[in-house]
């Protein structure tokens, strides 16, 4: 059986480095810690797991330099270690879901020459965003990172490509419980950044990343100044997808002319065609009520493939469940009822799929309508059903995720902040029955700002 080992680089975790640990129990055959400095019970708290689980601790304390400086020498230490076949590189917070499958993959790829294997990561920050990365290697491959910020991870042997795994091997991270350590980490991850970029203002990378991270900061106007900048860059294109998208968004939030913005959103969709730029076209005209503008993007938005080679992020509710949603809202306005009736089915079988009760009465309503419309027109035509009028082709959704609120219903009801509040504590306290009433409020919230976009 394959050596499998968790490597963790890390400095006071006492918060959630349990949450870690836990998930990996059943899972690693050693743990791999690199201490940078910790002043909690950091330490202690991977030996008492270790002593609890029987799984062998391996220890080394320094002090941090750079994320890949750093990175590397946690790696280095784990490499030294000649029992061990494969790594998985995991951050404090991050949990693995389906350790046996990944166990699985190792055992059947063990022979294989590929060593990188690009694993599904999952974030739930008020919407789940999933996006890919090497996260699980073979050790001795000389794998290493690069940059000093968001760096990523190569190796310079030779060899087959990088394997995309299933995401039915998922680490999966609640990053409304970092205890703020994002918010101190964005701050130096900033002048990290910046520093670099001074040095090459055409490093496409470091571009991008230096937009997220003023983003991240709330900095708004100066994210778009670096995202219109990565735009025009070449590299790594889902990038410039995302910095085009990211700019047409943020001009909205800073109150630019609707033209700017549209004409960012219109640049990111001859980019790639994706559904993310066309929801928040037709979102701004559902807005303004002009319907028939509204329809034509989410109809195409409705036509399009759930983008299943993307590395970067995708937000996974926008094509299971938000885009059919609005359709089985807009088609009403414009006298298209089979292309509503089949936008509220969709949005139906989603919710039926995942459990969800989100705008479930909204979605069962308007099909109602829609139902009763449609036995309308077919007895106006004396019985005959019109094929025009019955033709609703279900396309199921592509993968089960956390929903998120919409913003508007068939009869245009306005939900109050309170009653949203009320309604979704209760749904995440039915979920979530170990979130404290803190963490439950704290995520209410965020779902309820997202709402608003």
């Amino acid at each position: 059986m394959v050596h499998i080992a968790v490597l963790l680089m890390v400095k006071n975790e006492k918060k959630r480095l349990n949450v870690s640990l836990e998930s990996v129990k059943d899972f690693a055959d050693s743990l791999v810690i690199f201490d940078t400095g910790s002043t909690d019970n950091t330490i202690q708290i991977c030996k008492d797991f270790s002593e609890k689980y029987k799984i062998p601790l391996r220890l080394k304390e320094g002090t941090f330099v750079d994320f890949a400086t750093s990175r590397n020498e946690s790696l280095e230490f784990a490499d030294s270690f000649e029992d061990i076949d494969y790594i998985l590189l995991m951050d404090t917070n991050d949990e693995l879901r389906g350790g046996e499958h990944l166990r699985r993959f190792a055992e059947e790829y063990v022979d294989n020459k590929s060593s990188g294997f690009l694993m599904v990561q999952e974030w739930w920050s008020g919407q789940h965003d999933k996006y890919y990365n090497v996260r699980f290697i073979k050790a001795h491959k000389r794998w290493r990172y690069v940059g000093v910020v968001h760096e990523y991870i190569k190796t310079d042997i030779d060899e087959e490509p990088i394997v995309k795994l299933p995401d039915i091997a998922i680490l999966y991270q609640d990053r409304t419980q970092d205890d703020d350590k994002s918010g101190k980490r964005f701050k130096r991850d900033k002048e990290l950044l910046y520093n670099q970029y001074t040095k090459d203002p055409t490093e496409p990378r470091t571009v991008f990343y230096l937009a997220q991270t003023c983003s991240c900061l709330n900095e708004n106007a100066e994210s778009l100044y670096y995202y219109k900048i990565r735009a025009t860059l070449e590299g790594f294109q889902e990038e410039k997808f995302h910095a085009l998208l990211r700019s047409g968004e943020l001009t909205q939030k800073l109150g630019h002319e609707w033209h700017d913005s549209m004409m960012f959103y219109i640049k990111a969709f001859e980019h790639s065609h994706r559904a993310e730029p066309l929801l928040f076209i037709a979102i701004h005209y559902i807005q303004i009520k002009m319907w028939v503008m509204a329809f034509t993007f989410i109809k195409l938005a409705c036509s399009i493939d759930y983008p299943k080679d993307a590395i970067l992020f995708v937000n996974r509710h926008d094509y299971d469940y938000k885009r059919w949603h609005l359709l089985g809202i807009v088609s009403y306005y414009v006298g298209q009822f089979a292309d509503g009736k089949a936008g509220c089915i969709n949005a139906i079988n989603y919710c039926k799929q995942t459990g969800s009760k989100i705008n479930t009465d909204i979605d069962q309503n308007n099909l109602k309508f829609y139902e009763e419309k449609e036995a309308e027109l077919i007895m106006q035509r004396g019985g005959i059903v019109p094929s025009q009028q019955i033709h609703s082709q279900q396309i199921q959704p592509q993968q089960q995720i956390q929903p998120q609120p919409t913003q508007q219903n068939l009869v245009n009801e306005i939900m109050t902040k309170k009653k949203f509040l009320e309604m979704k504590s209760i749904e995440l306290q039915k979920e979530f029955p170990n979130l404290t009433q803190k963490q439950i409020h704290t995520r209410a919230n965020m779902l309820w700002k997202n709402s608003r976009k």
